[in-house]
């Protein structure tokens, strides 16, 4: 594949994605300061009446319920992300997934999965 051929593929760019990681036990059953509006939208809702913003991304996960209909499991990302990845990999192209936040975010949750997960 020439690099003119992968530059105009649908691979050949920064997807900035986010996800939200289930919620640990002295999380549930507080109210939780992000919603999430679609696939591509969050709004964050901060405490203290401070006026909401709305973040687009090109893809949100959410991984907080199991239950969820839209719930995203390490399955889901390795097919929506992971995928494209090793494919321009095994090309010679050089791919990296950046996790970024802080303690505590689910950076460790996003990369590897929880216990029982499909790793």
């Amino acid at each position: 594949v020439s690099a003119a051929a992968f530059q105009k593929s649908r691979a050949c760019r920064i997807k900035v994605c986010v996800r939200l990681r289930p919620l640990i036990p002295r999380e549930r059953g507080q109210s939780c300061c992000i919603e999430v509006l679609d696939q591509k939208r969050v709004v964050v809702r901060p405490e203290g009446g401070d006026e909401p913003t709305n973040f687009v991304f090109d893809r949100v996960y959410s991984s907080v319920q199991s239950d969820d209909a839209n719930y995203a499991s390490q399955e889901t990302l390795m097919k929506e992300l992971g995928g494209d990845m090793v494919t321009n990999l095994f090309k010679g192209f050089s791919t990296c997934m950046f996790a970024y936040g802080q303690t505590g975010a689910g950076k460790t949750h996003t990369v590897l999965g929880g216990k029982g997960e499909h790793r």
